[in-house]
């Protein structure tokens, strides 16, 4: 399957994805223990990986999906830490446009 990843993920493929990992509070976490080991979480991104390739759009590895998620997760918490700085700078009462 390596040699099989292609394209970019669509929007129902990210809501797939989000949705995926709201019902699975260990696996958004990230933190292993005893009970929750990385062969866990490798097992469960397998499962949700699979589900996401049969949709249309992107395909893509456990690994790749993974990434995808942690990606958009740091572009979604910068963006609203700007959000939060541009609003200290006008009183927060002014809305930041972004750019």
């Amino acid at each position: 399957m390596a040699n099989d990843i292609k394209g970019w993920a669509t929007v129902d493929q990210m809501i797939a994805l989000n949705g995926f990992l709201k019902l699975d509070p260990q696996l958004l976490s990230g933190k292993f223990s005893s009970s929750f080991t990385f062969k866990t979480a490798q097992k469960r991104w397998e499962e949700i990986a699979e589900s996401l390739n049969a949709m249309p759009g992107a395909v893509k590895n456990w690994n790749k999906w993974r990434k995808t998620f942690q990606d958009n997760r740091t572009k979604a918490k910068t963006k609203q830490a700007m959000i939060r700085a541009a609003q200290r700078k006008t009183g927060h009462n002014t809305p930041y446009v972004l750019h």
